[in-house]
């Protein structure tokens, strides 16, 4: 049995999704169709088409229609990997941005490999008073080589900085962390409290009359957000006026989505966020486990002013163990899982060539949130849906590794043909975008909005 078919029938099995909305699934095609030893494609279409089960069954409770499903491997590669086909007024967009030289490996006075991740300026200049650096890479490998890679990874950690140690897959597993991390499924879905039942009425898209607040920001928390706006969600994206983001991200993440300014440390703030959250359906946040708590915003705080709410947790290191606290991002899950030595190796460590745990684990959290709306029409309730990226990097290397002689005979250039491609006339321009790349025989995926500038839209979006 190859890796998309165990990781298919092991989501199902794990979210106890049924066929009864699909007469037919195709997941077509092998892995590799990247250079690199992991199942990433097969993966990322195993939870694609997890994702369109759940989907299709909703379509069924609706309008007791089934319908046909089919993905294939290689489209579903290029789906961990959408912000390197952006294209505005055809051009490719660069996400490469000024602190590009602070994120990157950089060897260490042990002779071990630290990642340094600092995308926004703050980071950046945190991370350059820790180390006593300036921003050019060879002083910075210089003042890297004045520490002990762990006793780094300790400061940065202490700093609330993102940078990791190298870890082989042997080494991760003997952290606490990994053994934590390791007795969570990829996807948990937990109960939170009781709450009144979920009717799946008429609607014309599957998920029309479902409303999402996005709290996220970079890749995978959008990307889960933009996945359920595929599908007609009513999504608004919700960022503080004050932070920092990566435009290329923003042009990637956001179609079909509204957005909106809100400053949850500011009172007033804090009350239209709560007003949002009362109308909605699912909200999905990608802070640190317990950050936004001091303002009100836990769970089960959220679970008591809306019993039907889905809430969704996406972090770096999980909501378990002594390391859930660290911030990071999808390099550090691939650095301290194991990930960028089977990419590279323990001497030359690398990532790898798509952002492969950033959206696989946004279209697992996706894949939650709708598991959990199907539980909800059986049983009722409000329900917490959580993943991480470092539990995904595990759960992909848990399928095994596509031999050397193989992958490494794949080239570096990513090769997408043009019917896998969309335009869309926006405030920015003409975008380029790799279109919905499941196929529905009654609901295709579609993004009923173009992609907005951020906090360019009314508060009062679900009215």
């Amino acid at each position: 049995m190859q890796a998309k078919e165990k990781a298919y029938r092991y989501l199902c099995q794990l979210l106890s999704l049924k066929q009864e909305g699909i007469t037919e699934l195709k997941i077509k095609g092998s892995d590799p169709v990247y250079r690199s030893p992991f199942f990433s494609g097969e993966l990322a279409a195993a939870t694609l088409a997890a994702y369109a089960t759940a989907i299709a069954n909703i379509w069924y409770l609706r309008h007791g229609q089934k319908q046909r499903l089919q993905i294939d491997v290689s489209s579903a590669a290029h789906a961990l990997n959408t912000v390197s086909l952006l294209q505005l007024n055809g051009r490719p967009v660069p996400y490469d941005v000024n602190q590009k030289d602070v994120t990157s490996f950089f060897q260490s006075k042990d002779q071990k490999w630290v990642f340094i991740n600092a995308p926004f300026s703050r980071l950046k200049s945190k991370t350059l008073q820790l180390l006593k650096s300036s921003d050019s890479k060879a002083d910075l490998q210089q003042a890297v080589k004045q520490w002990n890679a762990l006793d780094l990874e300790n400061a940065l950690t202490e700093a609330g900085l993102t940078g990791a140690m190298l870890r082989t897959e042997q080494e991760w597993f003997q952290t606490e962390q990994a053994l934590a991390l390791s007795t969570e499924p990829v996807i948990a879905v937990k109960n939170l409290r009781a709450g009144p039942t979920r009717d799946f009425t008429k609607s014309k898209r599957p998920l029309s009359d479902i409303k999402v607040v996005d709290m996220t920001h970079v890749i995978s928390g959008p990307s889960s957000a933009r996945l359920l706006a595929e599908q007609g969600a009513k999504v608004v994206h919700v960022r503080p006026p004050f932070g920092q983001s990566i435009p290329t991200f923003v042009l990637d993440t956001n179609p079909g989505k509204l957005s909106v300014y809100l400053d949850i440390k500011q009172p007033q703030d804090q009350e239209k966020l709560i007003n949002l959250i009362k109308e909605s359906d699912i909200f999905i946040q990608s802070y640190r486990p317990g950050h936004i708590d001091k303002y009100g915003f836990s769970p089960q705080q959220m679970a008591a002013i809306n019993p039907n709410l889905i809430y969704v947790n996406v972090s770096c290191y999980g909501h378990v163990g002594p390391w859930q606290q660290r911030a990071g991002w999808d390099q550090q899950a691939q650095t301290v899982s194991g990930m960028a030595t089977h990419q590279g190796s323990e001497d030359n460590p690398s990532l790898t060539p798509s952002f492969i745990n950033d959206y696989l684990t946004g279209y697992l959290a996706a894949t939650g949130a709708l598991a959990a709306l199907l539980r909800q029409q059986q049983t009722g309730g409000s329900y917490e849906v959580n993943t991480s990226l470092t539990r995904t990097a595990m759960w992909v290397q848990s399928y095994g590794l596509i031999e050397p002689e193989i992958w490494q005979a794949i080239g570096d250039e990513i090769k997408v043909t043009k019917d896998l491609l969309m335009q869309e006339q926006t405030p920015f321009g003409k975008i380029c975008r790799l279109a919905p790349v499941m196929k529905y025989s009654k609901t295709p995926g579609y993004w009923d909005k173009q992609v907005v500038p951020l906090g360019s839209s009314d508060i009062n979006v679900w009215h």
